[in-house]
């Protein structure tokens, strides 16, 4: 079973994309769990989760204290775990540390908003610095979606059928269903010739030739 622990401002915001689809019932069948943790029940002094930054600046920076707290909290799960702090500056997440998040027990995924989280939480938790792309989101909750959804698809009994997974198999780049052709706007749209003709190699040389570039 993998555990999954989210720490979030915005818990709310995650929580339905665990209880649909494949995850859903990776849940149920209790391979999969997720947790969540709001630093604001942390805290006493009003409410404040953020501050304003050392060395001046734009916007606001998350505290660190109440990431740590919660830290604290998970901390009390048992088994190996693996910490991961969005930035943009970090490494760029791939379908290769999805394979080796998935060999951990518990991921603990740390959600930013505003100007971040103060960069002690990461020293401190041992944190890898993770980034899901060239781009500055909101928050750190797409990314902890994103993040905990390729590592479930990992673990073994989530996808029904090991095949699925699609570094596993040729896959085109390019995917049809029925029917074989069908008129739009006009225009006729067909699925092309070789996928319907039966032949497996020429089908997989097709796919593999596609799977990459798009064409």
């Amino acid at each position: 079973m993998l555990k999954v622990h989210i720490v979030s401002l915005f818990p709310d915001v995650c929580k339905p994309y665990f209880e649909h689809s494949i995850l859903g019932r990776a849940a149920e069948q209790g391979i999969l769990e997720v947790y969540y943790y709001n630093p604001l029940d942390e805290i006493s002094d009003l409410k404040r989760a953020d501050d304003r930054p050392y060395g001046g600046g734009p916007g606001m920076v998350l505290k660190a204290y109440p990431f740590l707290q919660c830290f604290e909290r998970i901390k009390l799960h048992s088994g190996t775990r693996k910490t991961i702090f969005f930035t943009p500056s970090g490494l760029l997440f791939t379908q290769k540390q999805a394979k080796e998040y998935a060999a951990y027990d518990n991921i603990i995924l740390l959600c930013g908003h505003y100007e971040g989280i103060d960069e002690r939480v990461a020293d401190a938790t041992g944190a890898d610095g993770v980034s899901v792309g060239s781009f500055i989101l909101t928050g750190g909750e797409i990314p902890a979606l994103l993040v905990a959804d390729a590592v479930a698809r990992e673990l073994p009994g989530v996808l029904g059928n090991r095949m699925s997974h699609e570094n596993m198999r040729i896959a085109g780049g390019k995917v049809y269903t029925r029917p074989e052709s069908f008129v739009y706007d006009g225009k006729t749209f067909s699925v092309p010739a070789v996928l319907c003709s039966g032949h497996h190699k020429n089908i997989d040389t097709y796919r593999e030739n596609t799977k990459n570039s798009g064409t």
